[in-house]
């Protein structure tokens, strides 16, 4: 499996998904791509990319299949539907899930892909856009570890980091924890923005001030521009509920108590049931700078030892 001659079948052509196929076809591989929407691939088939015209034609005639898909159903639809993986797999083909979805979902394909003897491994990517197009995403993987060694050509084509995390659904595990942190660290930015401002403090000035401090991330220094700036425009979907659903499902199934999650869950809710909503992190940044307004003749006074 550690060859460039390997031939990659590519399901789900987002905005993750373009780069990601670009490093691996500069790595040297064969790499046929599908996605439902055919106009996303035109510009990869342009690049040296073959076109597929459904999952299990990629099945039939690939080495490797790897998926990164928006959610569970389509995860499903991927591997059992009409024209999924199953319809046209054939002896040696393995499977990556590069997906955020919930563990459930996955432990119902990895029960479909064992009955066929396909390995599967899930493989969750962190980072984004800018990141993969960097070629420095970093990747959490579970199920065979046979599978990922044998795969660790391949993912060091995109990602920096590879890491080994279980044999089952670790991964997918791992990968909610991280958008946890993500999720509730942002609204706890939010919080202190809100705070800062109700003091008088301006958001540019405060938010350099956490980046040059103990509590700075890689998180806040990356989003800083567009946080400082209040930019809306910014309309990354990972402040969907999704994600953070299916975390609290997890939570729920497994008795993990979780009031802060819980908090932000609501918080997230707010902001995508607006007439508006803005689904990036800086909408999260902004909720409660807008729960908490503050008129600009107002500064003066709040300033502390007024």
């Amino acid at each position: 499996m550690a060859t460039s001659k390997i031939r990659i079948g590519w399901i789900g052509v987002g905005a993750m998904g373009q780069p990601i196929c670009r490093h691996l076809l500069k790595a040297g591989y064969a790499l046929d791509v599908y996605d439902k929407d055919p106009t996303k691939i035109s510009a990869l088939v342009s690049e040296g990319a073959s076109a597929g015209i459904s999952a299990g034609e990629l099945a039939g005639k690939c080495d490797l299949i790897i998926s990164m898909v928006w959610d569970d159903d389509g995860l499903r639809d991927v591997v059992l539907g009409p024209t999924g993986v199953l319809t046209g797999v054939r002896t040696g083909i393995s499977y990556i899930d590069m997906s955020t979805v919930s563990p459930k979902v996955s432990e119902e394909i990895a029960a479909q892909l064992a009955r066929h003897d396909i390995p599967y491994l899930r493989a969750p990517v962190s980072g984004s856009v800018p990141v993969a197009e960097a070629g420095k995403l970093t990747i959490y993987a579970s199920g065979p570890r046979i599978l990922f060694d044998s795969c660790q050509e391949i993912l060091k084509a995109f990602s920096t980091k590879q890491t080994y995390v279980g044999t089952k659904e670790e991964g997918r595990i791992v990968k909610l924890a991280i958008n946890l942190i993500l999720q509730m660290s942002t609204a706890i930015l939010g919080e202190v923005l809100a705070f800062g401002a109700r003091a008088g403090v301006d958001r540019s000035t405060l938010m350099d001030a956490i980046n040059d401090s103990i509590v700075a991330s890689p998180h806040y220094a990356v989003r800083s521009k567009s946080i400082k700036q209040r930019d809306l425009a910014f309309t990354v979907r990972w402040a969907s509920p999704k994600d953070l659903e299916i975390a609290m499902s997890v939570a729920k199934e497994t008795g993990a108590i979780m009031p802060i999650a819980s908090l932000v869950q609501q918080y997230i809710r707010i902001i995508t049931n607006r007439p508006m909503p803005q689904n990036g992190f800086t909408a999260l940044t902004t909720l409660m700078e807008d729960i908490n307004p503050v008129a600009a003749e107002d500064l003066a006074s709040r300033l502390p030892g007024s």
